[in-house]
Parts: C-alpha cells; structure tokens; sequence
C-alpha cells in the first residue's frame, strides 16, 4: 500500500511497505538498492535520505509478463491486490478440399476471441495457472479417399481443427477464458468465432478490435478462397481455406493465442 502524502512517516512504516529484517536503519532505503525499486525517483539513492523523502512511495512496481502457447504458472508480486489481463484464444485452422475431382472450397478458420483490460482481484504471492491456445491445424484434400499433403502443421483430414483456449486458473477454477476459433470445415463451412467467458467477481475486459468472422460459402473448381477470422491484435487468427480448384489443399493453419498479465498498473 502507498505510503501516506504527508504527515508523521515512522521507520516502522517503511519497512512494513518495503520490508527488512533488524536492525532497521533509513540508509538501508536508497532507490535502486535490495528494497526500494528504481520507479520510486523520490527517493535518493545515494547520500543524504530523509523520511519525508518516502511520502507517496510504494514498493508495487509496474511489471507485463508475457505468455506463449502452452501451460505457465505466474506468481502475483507482494502488495498487487488487482492484475489486468489480456487474452486471446488461438484461431482455428482453415478447411480443405474434398474431392480432386470436383474441387470444393473449404470454410475458413474463425478467429480466437479476445478480452483487454480483465481485471481478476488476487492475493499477492498466490500462484495462478496460465494456458495458452495453441493454432488450429488446416485441413488438406481428399483424392480417392485418401488424404493427400498433409504436414505436422496439418489435420491429416479435409477439415481444419479448432484453436485453443486461452485461460487463467485458481486451482480449477476458471478465472477467466478468450475461446479459440473453431476450425474450417469441408463444403464451405466456416469455423465460428471463440466466446468470452469470466468467473464471478471478475471484470471482463472488451475487445481489442470488433472481430472479423471467417467467410464461408460452397463454390466449385475457381481459384479464390475462404477468408479465415480475423481479431487484429497479431495473434488467434483463423487459416483461410484451400482454393476451390482440384489438386490444390492450400488452406492455413491458425495464428496461435497470446496472454499479457499487467501488475502494478
């Protein structure tokens, strides 16, 4: 908790804000040294030092920690009752082609939702679980029942897959979730868009920017494609489709998802 703008500020104060073990001396307080951080510029940190020089001090510091695909666990620093988040769920993969002969175009992947600005009430130093979603595969095409052009970055099948979920856990509770887009289907099927969701007592952020939805649409035998969705944040967008003309599976895999956890604000 910052510490008081004017008034009495005792020894006893600065060390319940900044911590220390006894004996307390104020020169064991300079800025930049093992307790007080370097955003405190009120106070020195060399030479003469004083306890007004403490008023309006904290020892919360400003911190984004970023976070990629997969599981993390972040730690909430000392004295951060609130932390804003940002997430985005990964995009869905975009659909293929089912049939050489009579070339189909797929329907592109949807887009990963996403959530600025959540604010989830913590503890400090509670450990709080964070999942990333990783893209959707794309789907490739189909010739004589078989799956042809498939990649590790591939479905091994026509259909792209979903996104995953990009969320922040205590325990198994689920704090706060931006859904990943659903793949692009054969036929022309587009993969919906992700969905929002946040536990009680938290306050869902908006979107970064309105979200564009995958295109969809059955057409034969032509050169163009499905666009995939679209959130505009670099992150969780949908895989268009493959061309509709035979031979091509030429669909997308997603973008995968991102989170941002931002103390101190």
């Amino acid at each position: 908790m910052t510490l008081q703008s004017s008034g009495l500020i005792t020894m006893d104060d600065i060390v319940a804000e900044f911590g220390g073990t006894k004996p307390y001396f104020i020169n064991q307080y300079y800025r930049n040294g093992s307790r007080v951080p370097s955003s405190q510029s009120k106070i020195p940190a060399s030479g003469l030092i004083k306890f007004s020089d403490f008023y309006d001090s904290t020892a919360i510091v400003y911190a984004v920690d970023e976070f990629t695909p997969g599981t993390s666990y972040y730690t909430v620093p000392k004295g951060i009752t609130n932390i804003k988040v940002n997430l985005i769920g990964g995009g869905g993969g975009g659909g293929g082609n089912i049939e050489w002969g009579d070339s189909w175009r797929g329907g592109g992947g949807g887009a990963g939702t996403d959530q600025f600005g959540t604010i989830i009430p913590v503890t400090p130093l509670e450990v709080l679980t964070v999942v990333v979603g990783l893209h959707g595969l794309r789907g490739v095409y189909q010739f004589n029942g078989n799956y042809i052009g498939g990649t590790a970055d591939s479905t091994g099948t026509s259909s792209g897959s979903a996104g995953g979920n990009t969320y922040i856990l205590r325990g198994t509770t689920v704090l706060a979730k931006a859904g990943g887009g659903g793949g692009g289907q054969t036929y022309g099927v587009a993969g919906a868009t992700g969905v929002n969701s946040v536990a009680a007592g938290v306050t869902m952020g908006g979107l970064y920017q309105t979200i564009t939805p995958a295109v969809g649409g059955n057409a034969m035998n032509d050169f163009y494609f499905n666009e995939g969705g679209k959130n505009y944040t670099g992150y969780g967008d949908g895989g268009r489709s493959n061309r509709g003309y035979p031979g091509n599976d030429g669909a997308y895999s997603g973008i995968d998802g991102h989170m941002t956890i931002i103390s101190g604000y």
